[in-house]
Parts: structure tokens; C-alpha cells; sequence
């Protein structure tokens, strides 16, 4: 292995792992943010989120791509100059974006919030348009040092920006919510807590950049001052023809995630729900369920992380055979994670909300729970949809996991209207409408990726061996449960996670859902495989 690949090998480790960690951080943010604010306080987050996630999807989601994309290419033609050209000219594209994007969610923050028939959620949006300009200007640093292939700024300011969130963001929360005893300036307080962490993300970036100035511009002994001035145009046109088709792409669930928070609780208080209960509703299910149901994603994500490079590999040397190896692994990677998390939610759904949300009670409780067993179907898709997407992306065919996700995001908002107009359906309409999408998208992903890579789905070793072991260890989940709960329903379930995955490694082991061969691919695998066979449990 070059030392260039070295590099690019060891910035991909460090970006996977700080993006882990912000994704578990973000997850779990919620958690305590909901015990603060509660859940009409979560509707009104809620709220404002999307939006300024779609505004930031704009303004960011291609440009970092294309920044770092046209500065390594500038690197390694030694044009140290275009390079930084390159960067000074997207920073002041991104420095207008992040200004316009700003000023025009503070300004639309009270037609935002009437459209969703919902006022009190105009403070949310308010407080969190600034960010807006933070992360747009502190994605043109994190472009060119990942352009570098120097992605520990990046990947340290992502932590930075997490742990402020969680830190400054739930103490501003209490403090507001205390102060005014009002939710919707509980959220408020939190979204604060996020611009102020963004800004304090961005100001990191900018001590790393100056720290290093003069060692980047060491390289470039004849810097004309004048010459992203000249190259201003042209550098804009590769940006964008890069950036737009990435954008595009990365604004479907955006966009879907937007419409809901105007279709959710308007269609509810449509049907005869004040504005209050329906908010409370909402929050119940993007504050309190939603969060729940995404954590099993972040090993999904690992995964579909690992995929893209190890089958870009052997799709490029002409390997076959590995690329059907791979995928095959990959998909049932994806079933033997998703299906046990689905199981597992289902049957634990009240006692685990229960564990986690103190002040979630009553009809509330029943609702979350009730959502959150509905949801737990739509875990095995979404990391279906993951995983196949990481493997299609290794195929060099990113677009076709965005056209299956723009096919069920459409469903999903047909399905939501219609369904939450019925009284007796309501909000759950919102989620049967979230689990079509997945479900949609995760078949048109699986055809497509059977398709392309040529692998074929076994019954015995893709459907039946998971499903033995996720049966087995499910009726185990729920007799510890039954046996310690009583005492104790979160030692209940601390107790019925840890057999579950016990009974669950065990089944698999013992009836070789995974083989050598497979856990060999696993970091710590092959020392598992000779622990198997010194047991004499394999041959």
C-alpha cells in the first residue's frame, strides 16, 4: 500500500469513527432533552429541525464534496495555488449562502410556524437560522483540509459541535423552560444551545486554519493576491457541477422531513386536536419514538461505511466473485442486524420508554409505546436501506439508492395524508406512512443490488438461520423480562438486552448463521472463529 492510500485509508478511520460517535451523541441527545422540555417542548424542536436541516441540505450538503474533491485533484498536479484559490473562492460563496440562508429562515420564521399551524414553533425557528451561517462558512474549511486528506479538523470540530449541542443546549433549555415555564422557549433554549455550538465549531476551524496558514502557503512561494479574484468564475462552475447532482440527492429526506412537520399537526388539529395536543403529538413521535428508532442506523451506518470501499476495491480490479461475496455478506449483515433491534423493540417497547422518558405518562405513554412497536417494523428496513445503499455506492452507482428513496418518500407523504385524516388512525398514519417509504426503498434497493452485483438470495442461509435465532432469542428477551422486570423494569431491561444478545450470538454460532469465512470479514472474527473450533463447537 502507497503512502497516499495509507493516508486516505487512515482519514476515512478517523472521519468513520468521529461520525459514529456524533451520530450516538445526536441520538442520545434527545433522550435527556425530552425529560426537560417534554413532548409539546420536543414538537416545537421538532419543529424547526427539518426546516434548517432542507436549508442546511442546500447550502452544504455537495459543496464540502466538491471543495475537497477539486482541491486534492489541485494537490496532486502540485497546483498548491489552485488549490487554495479553489478554497477562498467556495468560502466566500458559502459566506453568502450562509448569510442569505439565514436571514431568510429568521424572516420566514412566522409564515414557517402559521403554515404548520403551529406559532409558538416561530421562537425555534428563529433561534437556530444562525447556524445556518456558521456551518455554511465552516464547510468550505472542512472541504479543504479534507482536500489535504487531513480529516482530523473536521472530524474534532464535529465533536466539538456535538458536545457543545448536548452540553449548552440542554442547560439552556432547562434554564428557559424554568424561567418561563413556557415549552415552546424550552426549545428555544436548546436550539440556541445548537447555533451556539455551530459557532463555536466554526471558530475552532478557523484557529486550526490560522495555526497552519503559513504552513499551507509555504508551498506556494508566487501566491497572487488577486487570483481567486480571476479564477472566481470558473472555480464556481466545477464547483457546482459537482456540487448540485450531490445536493440533490441528500435533499430527499430533507424535504420529506420538512412537508411532515407542516402536514403532521395541521391534518391533526384539521380532524379536531388543538394546536397544543397536536404538537404534543408530534413531539411524541419525532422527539420521543424517532430518536429510539434511529439508533440502530448507527450500526447500519458502520456498516454501509465499511462496504462502499472494500466492494469499490474488488468492483474495480474485475473481481466478481468477491463483489457477490461481499454484497451477499453485506445483506445478511443487514437482516441479522435489523431483524433482531425490530424484535427487540417490539417486545420491549413500554418498558424502554419507560426507562428512558420519566415524564412521559399516561395517554402519552400508551401512544409512544404504541408508536414505537408500529416503527419497530420499519428498523429492518431502514438498515436495509442503508446497507444496500453503502453497496450500490461501492458499485459506482450512487444515483439508484436516491431514485428508490425519492419513490418512497413520495409514498410516504400520500400515505400520511390520507391515514392521520382518519380520526381513529391519526398520528399513527405519520408513522405507517414512514414505514412504507423504508419498506419501498428497501426492495427497490435489494432488486437493484441483486441485479448489479450478481449474488443470489438463499432461503436457508439469508432468511431462515436469522429468523431461528431472532425467534429464539425473543422468547428469551421476554421470559428475563418477565423474571427480573417486576423487581425492576430497568434492571428488567438491562437484564433482557444483555440475554438477548447472548442467546442471539449463541443461536448464530451454534447453527453457523455466520460462517469462518464471514466472521473473518468482522473486526475480531477470526480470533471468535478459533475460539469456535478450540471449543470444538466447529470443526
Amino acid at each position: 500500500m502507497t503512502q497516499t492510500q495509507k493516508n486516505f485509508v487512515k482519514g476515512a478511520a478517523v472521519l468513520g469513527i468521529a461520525g459514529l460517535i456524533v451520530k450516538i451523541i445526536g441520538a442520545l441527545f434527545r433522550i435527556p432533552l425530552a425529560n426537560v422540555v417534554g413532548t409539546e417542548g420536543m414538537g416545537y424542536y421538532q419543529m424547526a429541525y427539518p426546516v434548517y436541516t432542507l436549508l442546511l441540505t442546500v447550502s452544504t450538503a455537495g459543496l464540502p464534496t466538491a471543495i475537497s474533491k477539486l482541491v486534492s485533484e489541485r494537490i496532486a498536479h502540485g497546483d498548491y495555488a489552485g488549490a487554495h484559490y479553489t478554497f477562498q473562492v467556495a468560502r466566500r460563496v458559502l459566506l453568502l449562502i450562509g448569510i442569505v440562508t439565514a436571514i431568510l429562515m429568521f424572516a420566514l420564521a412566522r409564515p414557517i410556524s402559521n403554515l404548520q399551524a403551529t406559532p409558538p414553533a416561530m421562537y425555534s425557528l428563529m433561534a437556530i437560522s444562525p447556524a445556518l451561517f456558521f456551518v455554511s462558512v465552516m464547510s468550505a474549511y472542512r472541504g479543504y483540509f479534507q482536500g489535504m486528506q487531513n480529516m482530523t479538523p473536521t472530524a474534532l470540530s464535529q465533536l466539538v459541535e456535538q458536545a457543545g449541542k448536548l452540553v449548552i443546549g440542554l442547560s439552556l433549555a432547562y434554564v428557559m423552560l424554568e424561567r418561563t415555564g413556557n415549552p415552546a422557549f424550552g426549545a428555544m433554549g436548546a436550539l440556541i444551545g445548537v447555533t451556539i455550538a455551530e459557532a463555536v465549531a466554526l471558530f475552532y476551524m478557523i484557529g486550526v486554519y490560522g495555526r497552519r496558514k503559513n504552513e499551507i502557503l509555504a508551498n506556494i512561494p508566487q501566491l497572487d493576491k488577486d487570483g481567486a479574484k480571476k479564477n472566481f468564475r470558473p472555480i464556481v462552475k466545477q464547483v457546482l457541477l459537482i456540487a448540485i447532482p450531490v445536493t440533490l440527492g441528500a435533499c430527499v429526506m430533507p424535504i420529506v422531513s420538512a412537508l411532515d412537520s407542516v402536514i403532521v399537526s395541521r391534518t391533526l388539529q384539521d380532524i379536531g386536536y388543538a394546536q397544543k395536543e397536536a404538537t404534543s403529538m408530534y413531539g411524541v413521535l419525532t422527539g420521543v419514538v424517532n430518536p429510539l428508532i434511529n439508533m440502530p442506523a448507527v450500526l447500519s451506518l458502520a456498516l454501509a461505511m465499511s462496504l462502499v470501499p472494500a466492494i469499490s476495491q474488488s468492483s474495480a480490479q474485475g473481481d466478481t466473485a468477491n463483489v457477490k461475496a461481499k454484497s451477499s455478506f453485506g445483506f445478511k449483515l443487514a437482516l441479522l442486524v435489523g431483524l433482531p433491534c425490530a424484535t427487540g423493540f417490539m417486545l420491549l417497547a413500554q418498558p424502554i420508554i419507560m426507562m428512558l422518558y420519566k415524564n412521559v405518562q399516561g395517554s402519552e405513554l400508551a401512544m409512544a409505546v404504541m408508536l414505537f412497536q408500529m416503527l419497530s417494523f420499519g428498523v429492518l428496513f431502514l438498515t436495509l436501506v442503508q446497507t444496500m445503499t453503502g453497496i450500490l455506492q461501492g458499485l459506482g452507482k450512487p444515483v439508484l439508492p436516491v431514485i428508490s428513496l425519492a419513490v418512497g418518500a413520495t409514498a410516504k407523504v400520500v400515505v400520511s395524508i390520507l391515514l392521520i385524516r382518519v380520526p381513529d388512525i391519526n398520528i399513527y398514519g405519520a408513522a405507517a406512512g414512514t414505514i412504507c417509504c423504508y419498506a419501498i426503498a428497501a426492495v427497490m434497493d435489494i432488486i437493484f443490488v441483486v441485479r448489479r452485483s450478481g449474488f443470489s438470495i438463499s432461503i436457508v442461509n439469508h432468511i431462515i438461520k436469522p429468523v431461528l435465532a431472532t425467534v429464539v432469542m425473543g422468547v428469551c428477551v421476554y421470559a428475563a423480562y418477565r423474571l427480573v422486570g417486576g423487581y425492576s423494569n430497568t434492571a428488567g431491561v438491562l437484564a433482557a438486552i444483555l440475554v438477548g444478545i447472548v442467546v442471539y450470538a449463541g443461536v448464530l454460532l451454534l447453527t453457523r448463521g455466520l460462517t469462518q469465512l464471514e466472521l473473518d470479514m468482522l473486526p475480531g472474527g477470526g480470533r471468535l472463529a478459533k475460539v469456535m473450533k478450540k471449543m470444538r463447537i466447529w470443526k
